[in-house]
């Protein structure tokens, strides 16, 4: 009943099966995919799996009605550990693993893991936001994964694994996981109530990458009110790179956040770009009227008939893709920006 939550990911499931099935079950894995897609739902999961009393844990099952299911479901069983950001932090601090400096050793998650389990066998830790770990935090916690005490496993959660510490990575087992499919995107948000009309899910599904926090982002007004402004700006009769990257900057710094919240939000938008002209490219493609007026007065430049229109349009995809690569090469996104409307104005320009 558990994995009825977890929307894909039955390979993962399977692997696990047959890996703890054969004795090898290892330590500290390090589950890595974008955010939003469900590896937190999957490691907490596995982990209620691993506690329950009516299943062997290889078998990865939970009847969610032993005492062990209904303490971890209520948050209070004692063997189970969950940390991540401390709240209005931008990393993943050392207090997390060893406790506050006047306790220092005395408290924190790797004290809590040397102490043996108070309910089962076993103790087990998700570690959120692995990625913002920096060099003192990774160096606590490094002596536990090099001496993990026994009968313990941890959990380490990280959107893009180049940004965790080598140290740790070098200790972690690989997982990986894919964003959702669109199918699933589509059912999720109708599910979820997160819209209410069909063509909107699809839309959003389109938008989001295959990720529910994506979606939900989509789905605020004030991000919204940003894809409009851009939107309008690279769909305008005339074209102006200048004008269009200064909007796009000053959208990332209204829109606020840390460093890491602001590239996020630049990413984003250059997946409204990507996608705004994959419908372009579909309506010329297709001689067919979209029902986006920006699609409709962008397509009306370019003839239909034209192999050398529809390239440029596949061009500004590409050229607004390799942004994206960009940005998530953490490359500074004013540059970036500045360097694409660049890019597509000289495209356009033909």
């Amino acid at each position: 009943m558990v994995w009825e939550t977890i929307r894909e990911h039955q390979q993962q499931v399977d692997m696990f099966r047959q890996s703890f099935g054969q004795g090898r079950m290892s330590h500290a894995y390090l589950f890595v995919g974008p955010d939003g897609i469900g590896k937190r739902l999957f490691a907490r999961a596995m982990s209620q799996c691993l506690f329950c009393e009516s299943h062997p844990g290889e078998d990865l099952l939970a009847c969610g009605q032993c005492n062990s299911c209904k303490q971890f479901a209520a948050g209070t069983y004692p063997d189970f550990f969950q940390v991540g950001k401390p709240e209005g932090k931008a990393e993943l601090t050392i207090d997390v693993f060893l406790g506050p400096r006047e306790r220092r050793g005395r408290e924190g998650l790797c004290y809590e893991l040397s102490l043996r389990p108070m309910a089962g066998n076993r103790k087990l830790a998700i570690i959120d936001d692995a990625d913002s770990m920096n060099e003192e935090s990774g160096n606590a916690l490094l002596k536990t994964l090099e001496e993990p005490p026994q009968n313990s496993m941890l959990i380490l959660i990280a959107a893009n694994s180049e940004s965790v510490l080598p140290t740790i990575r070098s200790r972690c087992q690989f997982v990986r996981f894919s964003p959702l499919s669109h199918e699933n995107m589509v059912s999720i948000l109708r599910d979820e109530n997160m819209v209410t009309d069909e063509a909107e899910a699809i839309n959003i599904a389109e938008l989001s990458d295959g990720s529910i926090s994506s979606a939900s982002q989509l789905l605020d007004p004030e991000i919204r009110s940003v894809r409009d402004k851009i939107i309008a700006e690279v769909s305008a009769a005339t074209f102006n790179p200048l004008s269009t990257s200064a909007a796009m900057i000053k959208s990332v710094e209204e829109l606020g956040g840390n460093t890491g919240a602001q590239r996020q939000n630049a990413i984003l938008l250059s997946r409204f770009l990507i996608e705004f002209y994959r419908q372009c490219l579909v309506s010329l493609a297709s001689n067919e009227p979209s029902p986006s007026p920006a699609v409709v007065n962008f397509v009306k430049r370019f003839s239909t008939d034209s192999a050398d229109d529809s390239e440029k349009i596949a061009e500004m995809i590409e050229r607004t893709m390799h942004c994206e690569v960009q940005l998530n090469r953490v490359m500074p996104y004013p540059l970036c920006f500045e360097s694409l409307c660049e890019a597509l104005g000289r495209i356009q320009r033909g």
